[in-house]
């Protein structure tokens, strides 16, 4: 699937995992990669954690099929996985982020400076236990639901979701460019094309901590 995007993973020594040694780059590990595996990097990479069913939803013909290849792309270290525990027993679906090796290659693709080894662990850790994870998978679960649509219709490849930014992204284009107090904050933007026609949007979701003024109070901004 093509969209424009501008407490475990645990690796044994027979995980085939390559060393990286410092000043001996090691680009094997990008190679051995699908060219879906680097474009969900590449999404990790801007919308921080999608669960199994999303990844399934958005690169994989089922969930079973996505479920092994994760595994693999763990024992890489391309991907960190966790669960939350949840109330009356049981856990989460698998949650899926960026893993250190993951990052260090979407850096040198980028050509970025690569991320410390400490600090990245930390932004792991304060990803799986923010408390506005489940906003987060919410908003991505609608673009991955829009996206869904766009396989179940065996569409054209110019059809559908082809657009899709972060919160980030579009704090960081559009907040800078606005002179009024009134600044644009969405939690994502996103582009539907379908038939010849465009539509272009924003993103305000709301998991029921908002009252309804306060919601519709956001849209004179818009």
């Amino acid at each position: 699937m093509n969209i424009n995007t501008h407490t475990y993973s645990p690796v044994g020594p027979r995980s085939g995992r390559s060393v990286h040694r410092g000043g001996h780059p090691d680009g094997g590990p990008w190679f051995r990669l699908l060219d879906r595996e680097r474009r969900l990097l590449s999404l990790l990479a801007e919308h921080k954690v999608l669960t199994t069913d999303q990844i399934a939803t958005l690169e994989f013909a089922s969930v079973r099929r996505a479920q092994d290849r994760l595994r693999k792309l763990r024992e890489m270290g391309m991907l960190f996985a966790f669960r939350e525990s949840l109330y009356g027993g049981g856990t989460s679906q698998t949650h899926h982020a960026l893993g250190y090796s993951g990052a260090r290659l979407i850096a040198a693709q980028r050509a970025q400076k690569p991320p410390a080894p400490a600090a990245y662990a930390l932004s792991l850790e304060r990803l799986a236990c923010s408390p506005t994870l489940g906003h987060r998978l919410g908003v991505n679960g609608f673009f991955c639901d829009l996206a869904a649509l766009h396989h179940l219709a065996n569409a054209n490849p110019v059809q559908g979701l082809t657009q899709w930014w972060s919160e980030k992204q579009c704090t960081d284009m559009f907040w800078t460019h606005i002179l009024r107090d009134d600044q644009l904050y969405p939690d994502g933007y996103g582009c539907w094309e379908e038939r010849g026609h465009i539509v272009r949007f924003f993103l305000e979701y709301d998991n029921g901590t908002e009252s309804l003024k306060t919601v519709t109070s956001k849209l004179t901004n818009y």
